[in-house]
């Protein structure tokens, strides 16, 4: 089990406004004010007796390393949200809820949805963070949650909120290593065949990639330890060249097309062609033989010779 330092989610909170730079359009919120206004929300929900669950961003640092969040999840029942009059709901519909308490941006998943509700009363903890021991949920309440929003993100084509939750799920897998046929059990009963079908594709590909973490290599070794010998965009073969071996195969790896350069080495060198000419097949003479090559040429256009030692000194086939 992974151990983390207790997390002061004022700061979490308060870090992610402050160096958020979109945020300095307007005017900056005291930081003082920001952990003021944590600590007095997490004050009434325990005066009056607030049924919560924290999840989220916030949740996710109690567990792994991870990034900052502007916002704070809850899990609450709708009866208790009207009990908090001091939150400004800016939107609700039958699962979600968004409201303002001073600075502080809050997220409420309504227990009315079958899956929020048995997140709560069955994935839940009680953790200490640094302000005070605080409802949160499990490693497999956060996955059921994470998991469960994926489909509408994807159907959304909300890219960046699909990257965070991905990222989300194989940090907690690799730490955590969660049942996932039992989790897949329960959304089971919360998701349509379609969007089963599509996220058990999304997990076993971020499986996928956990498990060439874990094995320390990238994917185009990964490709090759399944038995995939294929390039991939972009990858050429002197990348995936074997360091010893026969001259052949540090040429041409098994799934690469050879080029001429890589064949070069094994082409025997073109010579330069040579001036001679084969010796008549039928002997000839030995009268009429050349007297400096031995060959016939005498019988065949006879060059004149440079020194005129003899008639015939030199043929046409003589080198020069």
């Amino acid at each position: 089990m992974i151990t983390q330092r207790p997390v002061h989610f004022g700061d979490v909170v308060r870090n992610a406004i402050v160096f958020n730079m979109r945020n300095q359009r307007e005017s900056l919120v005291s930081t003082d004010a920001l952990l003021r206004d944590v600590s007095r929300l997490f004050d009434l929900l325990h005066e009056r007796q607030i049924d919560y669950l924290l999840v989220g961003g916030i949740a996710m640092l109690h567990y792994v390393e991870g990034r900052n969040t502007e916002d704070i999840n809850l899990i609450v029942a709708l009866t208790s949200l009207r009990q908090l009059p001091e939150i400004d709901i800016d939107s609700q519909d039958n699962s979600f809820a968004r409201g303002k308490f001073q600075a502080l941006q809050i997220d409420f998943l309504l227990s009315g949805n079958p899956l929020f509700a048995e997140v709560q009363h069955n994935y839940a903890t009680v953790q200490a963070f640094t302000e005070r021991d605080i409802p949160c949920a499990t490693v497999e309440g956060l996955m059921l949650l994470k998991l469960y929003a994926l489909p509408s993100l994807y159907r959304q084509g909300n890219f960046m909120r699909v990257g965070l939750l991905e990222n989300d799920i194989a940090s907690l897998i690799q730490a955590y290593q969660p049942d996932l046929p039992l989790l897949f059990e329960k959304l089971d009963q919360h998701l349509n065949s379609s969007d089963m079908g599509e996220l058990q594709t999304i997990v076993a590909e971020i499986q996928q990639r956990v498990e060439r973490f874990r094995r320390g290599v990238g994917p185009a070794v990964a490709r090759g330890l399944n038995g995939d010998t294929s390039s991939a965009p972009g990858e050429s073969c002197q990348s995936r060249m074997p360091k010893d071996g026969c001259e052949q195969e540090r040429r041409t790896p098994i799934g690469c097309a050879p080029t001429q350069s890589e064949f070069a080495p094994l082409t025997p060198p073109r010579r330069k062609p040579s001036r001679w000419r084969p010796a008549p097949s039928t002997p000839l003479p030995s009268a009429d033989l050349c007297h400096h090559c031995g060959t016939g040429g005498s019988l065949l256009s006879p060059r004149p010779p440079r020194r005129r030692k003899r008639q015939y000194e030199t043929c046409r086939y003589c080198p020069t």
